[in-house]
């Protein structure tokens, strides 16, 4: 949300010459793209059975000594990150989201950066570092409590990395054929604003621990926000 607000609207803003109309049409887009994608979805897992990925060898009923506790010490013992392990899959797939927008614009980032001051490239790589690290970080981490694989996870990771070097091919391609970036930064501004309120908002809110987190995420992003230069 707080990438949304302070990253993506406001240079979409400045690239589409300050017109509310335009931006919030095209926000309105990303956000229906991603609700047409999770209807899509949710038809698709109608259709499959869901298959739990933890498995137990018993296959009596559960009972509060036997199948029950030997599940939940299972999923400890392999996850080890409990508070992780209660994610129901959209809140999952929903920081996934996220996350691989996250990777996507810091490589549109960087791009941009270096086009607007080739001279300084280190300050750019340094700042998209300290972007890029926690959040493959996190994905890592989420990835592997959620699904207790480390190969899952490790494509993830993967999957985020080769996310910010397309997003660097993109911003050069939006260069050659003409397209407009503040189109595509006010779409992926409703996507992300769309995923954050429907998804992870709820998630939280009700908790004073997980509020006070999240503010202080908000401001933190805040924050480092000010701390530093943007090119429009």
């Amino acid at each position: 949300m707080a990438l949304a607000v302070f990253e993506l609207t406001p240079h979409a803003w400045h690239n589409l010459d300050q017109n509310p109309l335009h931006l919030a049409l095209l926000a309105l887009i990303g956000a229906i793209l991603v609700w047409l994608s999770e209807r899509v979805l949710a038809t698709r897992r109608k259709k499959t059975k869901f298959k739990p990925f933890i498995h137990s060898n018993h296959h009596s009923h559960p009972s509060p000594h036997s199948h029950r506790g030997k599940l939940t010490i299972s999923h400890k013992a392999c996850c080890g990150f409990d508070s992780f392990s209660k994610l129901d899959q959209e809140v999952f797939f929903s920081v996934v989201a996220c996350i691989c927008l996250c990777a996507f614009f810091d490589g549109v980032t960087l791009s941009a950066a270096l086009l607007a001051n080739p001279d300084s490239p280190t300050y750019a790589l340094s700042g998209v570092l300290a972007h890029m690290l926690p959040e493959v970080v996190v994905l890592g981490l989420m990835t592997r409590s959620q699904y207790a694989s480390t190969r899952k996870a490790t494509l993830y990771c993967a999957g985020a990395i080769l996310l910010f070097f397309l997003g660097n091919v993109a911003s050069h391609l939006t260069v050659l054929i003409g397209l407009s970036k503040g189109a595509i930064l006010a779409t992926a501004a409703g996507m992300m604003t769309y995923i954050s309120i429907a998804h992870l908002i709820p998630k939280f809110i009700d908790r004073r621990r997980d509020v006070f987190f999240a503010t202080l995420g908000f401001a933190t992003f805040l924050l480092t926000d000010l701390l530093h230069f943007h090119h429009p």
